[in-house]
């Protein structure tokens, strides 16, 4: 038997299953780095076409790079008029739900075929045309219409945010979206990542990869917090009623949003960069959001030292997510809540494409293993047999006591052994199947066959020996006509 010694990490957490140059969270240190930039400078400074060029070509473009590559996206974002008709029909249900589903349609539509053993450079065409077209395709599924002209617009962001508010956005609204944009284009190895770059290890087409990924992302554990935390300081109202609200849900043991992460140990500098921004934008939720903040960590922090002195282990300290501060940045920008986790998708599309075409490049199909925990058989006991009629045997001690003083002693019964038991079933089987004699003749042709191969199950020869009876049963008796009706009734034999 193989002796396991490989180690078991449930949700493959620590485990390192691919090589990546894209981008790299340092939960430690609190860095987000994109190609070796830290990402909260380029997101302060830079716009989204310059950074999707940073993941493609591992250097920040100049002035006529930039151009030429906005050109480009803006070209690929285009939709067909039966593109658009396609993706008003998917409208309803979750937002979300209907980006996958949209992506996964017009990638059906453009018969976009497996990578595998194809050109690279046709298959980072439809990766691009995919990321290009998500921002319209979000517009249609909110709107219901064809994508509005968006003339002289300055990039990606702008047309994402000028379609979902249906109007040209301010000089904040699309600085501040487009910080958040780039902020969240990759994050490591992530659930939604890992998933989209699972699926193209296959060589199945991009546009199933990116389907992958977004169906991920809308879990609930991966995705989808930012609205729910627009919900929590709706709830909490005021920075007064803060304190209340918060000893309230720690003590009903409720999940708060917004808060803790399975890789930063230190303040996560994406919630940092936001915070930032609100404060710029002056939101009227600023003020409320910091209070809570503040108020929720302290409840946090108490709660964690408890935990640790019951445990006798250090004190992990839970800090504010991004999602927290997205919530009020997104909310003041115009976005509505229902489309957060699509804004979310509008960003991450990119850094799932960039993940992608980085699998096409060194692809290995991922196989982890698991580990098998076999079954435990019960053997075969008297309480447990079979008889051949299908019945379970079992015999009451007590009943048989209170029996024997009003009836004369019965014969002992037979104690059933595993034997017997293979032996009832075995004229069961061959019962059931020998009903004729071409049939039974057909069953000993084949169980001989059966008997003949290798580590045959002892049952066989039991099922041999009762279709031989069988066979000589049938062998000894004549054909039955049926008997000729006299009365119209139809009856052929009386007896049957």
């Amino acid at each position: 038997m193989e002796t396991q010694t490989k180690k078991f990490s449930p949700g493959l957490e620590g485990v390192i299953a691919y090589e990546t140059v894209l981008g790299h969270v340092f939960g430690e240190e609190g860095r987000l780095v994109y190609r070796g930039f830290d990402a909260v400078d380029l997101a302060e400074k830079e716009c989204i076409e310059s950074v999707w060029w940073l993941f493609r070509e591992g250097k920040l473009p100049n002035a006529a790079q930039l151009a030429a590559f906005k050109k480009e996206v803006e070209s690929a974002g285009t939709l067909s008029d039966d593109e658009i008709a396609l993706v008003k029909t998917l409208r309803g249900g979750q937002p979300l739900s209907a980006v996958r589903t949209a992506i996964s349609a017009i990638a059906n539509k453009r018969d976009y075929k497996p990578w595998l053993n194809r050109e690279l450079k046709d298959v980072d065409a439809e990766i691009m045309a995919l990321c290009a077209i998500t921002p319209a395709v979000i517009e249609i599924l909110h709107s219901g219409n064809s994508p509005i002209a968006k003339p002289d617009n300055s990039g990606y962001a702008e047309r994402y945010v000028w379609g979902i508010l249906g109007g040209k956005p301010t000089a904040d609204q699309l600085s501040a979206t487009e910080t958040y944009l780039i902020l969240t284009m990759d994050h490591g190895s992530n659930a939604s990542t890992f998933s989209g770059r699972v699926t193209a290890s296959t060589g199945a087409d991009v546009g199933g990869a990116l389907t992958a990924a977004i169906a991920t992302l809308s879990g609930p554990l991966h995705g989808g917090a930012p609205g729910p935390v627009l919900d929590m300081l709706d709830a909490i109202g005021t920075k007064e009623n803060a304190k209340t609200w918060v000893d309230d849900q720690m003590a009903k043991g409720r999940k708060i949003m917004g808060f803790g992460h399975r890789v930063y140990r230190t303040e996560d500098p994406r919630a940092r960069c936001l915070r930032g921004v609100a404060e710029r934008l002056h939101s009227p939720r600023t003020e409320l959001a910091r209070t809570v903040e503040q108020t929720i960590l302290a409840a946090l922090e108490e709660k964690q030292k408890a935990k640790a002195q019951r445990l006798n282990t250090p004190v992990r300290t839970l800090r504010v997510n991004v999602e927290f501060w997205t919530a009020v940045v997104l909310d003041h920008v115009g976005i509505p809540r229902s489309l957060f986790s699509s804004t979310f998708c509008a960003s991450r599309i990119i850094g799932w494409g960039e993940q992608i075409r980085e699998q096409t490049r060194d692809n290995k199909l991922f196989r982890p293993l698991s580990l098998f925990i076999e079954p435990v058989v019960e053997p075969v006991t008297a309480e447990s047999a079979i008889d051949a009629g299908g019945e379970a045997k079992a015999v009451d001690a007590g009943a048989n006591a209170t029996d024997s003083a009003s009836h004369p002693a019965q014969p002992a019964e037979t104690p059933v052994t595993a034997g017997a038991v293979e032996t009832a079933g075995a004229k069961e089987i061959a019962a059931n199947a020998a009903r004729t004699p071409a049939a039974a003749s057909t069953m000993e042709t084949v169980v001989g066959k059966l008997l003949e191969l290798q580590g045959a199950p002892p049952i066989l020869s039991a099922v041999a020996d009762a279709v031989t009876d069988a066979n000589a049963d049938t062998d000894a008796q004549a054909p039955v006509e049926p008997a000729a009706s006299t009365d119209g009734g139809g009856k052929e034999d009386a007896g049957q």
